[in-house]
């Protein structure tokens, strides 16, 4: 009878202990909260921006972002509890990261692999992802299944981001920080919608977004990596479907020919360096609208990039600047001054003139 009671104990615990290690997160598909055992003593269960309902630990000491945009939004507000940036910080970005965050380990992202084995050890408390369009991607849904971690979901439209500040301020209970800054953003982006309505509609320019050294390659008004001139109202002149390709589309020189855009935006982060040396000697560029004007631009990208990849908070400062580059008669807006602002408010640095300057040339 002993060793029956023994067996059946011993059976009993590791069942307990198999049904406990089955994650249930919020992106699991349905809306039901975590269990209480995931997230510790003193669970909350909070709603996140998809509507899933999640249970949190009581505290949140360490967040494991799944993308840059995560990485850099919570760099923001707790650089503490962040425990990857899921990219390498060049030279030019790590003088505007304080130094004790600038050698954070990389542990892959949801655009590549997880280095779910890392993830573990650097014993993070939630996950924090930013859907895509609505989507969970497979591979952060995987993680959740590795780790048994609770899943935040976040919105990376631009229109969401003061959204987004108020619900981390809610998961870190640190609303004060969150709420200076998405007051920051409802108050420059209420501005600047004001001032684009005042665009008169024969001055509307019609864009091109070049992704690549040899201009060829793109993302159509679908795409999460466009969303600033969605935001802005500004006519995307891609209207084939780019979404799938998160890398951007190929085209042809025939397509960008028959779109012939008023105005090119070159991504640095592509090969927009090299484009923007070739396009005015390009033969095959030089009876494009936007090339006979001299209207090809290159965003600023200190420190992340002010149009799109990542499609980070920096989107909220790169609407003034592209809007005032588009339209300097109707939209005056003094980017110096604004500069500096955005950086003492999000970063804590305070730029020098010199530094704004390089910042908004070509040189950064």
């Amino acid at each position: 009878m002993k060793k029956t009671k023994t067996f059946k104990t011993l059976t009993a615990l590791l069942l307990c202990a198999a049904l406990t290690a089955i994650p249930l997160t919020g992106c699991s598909g349905s809306k039901a909260a975590v269990p209480a055992n995931a997230a510790g003593a003193n669970p909350r269960t909070i709603t996140d921006i998809l509507g899933y309902k999640v249970t949190l630990p009581a505290k949140i000491n360490k967040i494991y972002c799944t993308s840059p945009v995560g990485a850099v939004m919570l760099y923001t507000v707790d650089p503490d509890k962040l425990v990857s940036w899921n990219l390498t910080l060049s030279d030019a970005q790590k003088p505007f990261i304080k130094k004790q965050y600038q050698n954070l380990p990389m542990m892959g992202n949801s655009g590549t692999q997880f280095n779910t084995e890392q993830i573990i050890k650097q014993n993070p408390d939630i996950i924090l992802d930013f859907a895509q369009q609505g989507q969970v991607d497979a591979n952060v849904k995987q993680l959740a299944t590795q780790t048994g971690l609770p899943v935040v979901e976040m919105d990376t439209s631009l229109e969401a981001t003061a959204k987004d500040y108020r619900l981390l301020g809610t998961i870190l209970g640190e609303k004060k920080r969150t709420e200076e800054l998405a007051s920051y953003i409802d108050k420059k982006q209420n501005s600047i919608k004001a001032l684009m309505d005042k665009v008169p509609a024969d001055k509307q320019a019609s864009v091109y977004y070049a992704e690549s050294a040899d201009g060829l390659k793109t993302d159509g008004s679908d795409s999460m990596h466009t969303q600033l001139l969605k935001f802005l109202g500004i006519k995307n002149v891609v209207t084939i479907s780019t979404s799938q390709n998160m890398k951007g589309t190929a085209v042809s020189m025939e397509q960008v020919l028959n779109w012939n855009p008023s105005v090119i935006i070159a991504s640095r982060q592509m090969g927009g360096d090299q484009f923007l040396k070739s396009v005015y000697q390009n033969a095959s560029w030089k009876s494009i609208s936007a090339v006979k004007n001299k209207k090809v631009y290159s965003p600023p990208v200190t420190p992340f990039d002010w149009f799109d990849r990542p499609p980070c908070i920096t989107r909220v400062l790169g609407a003034q600047w592209l809007a005032q580059t588009l339209y300097p008669e109707t939209v005056k807006i003094d980017m110096a001054s604004e500069t500096k602002t955005f950086f003492s408010t999000f970063f804590s640095v305070n730029l020098t003139d010199d530094e704004v300057k390089k910042i908004l040339s070509s040189e950064s």
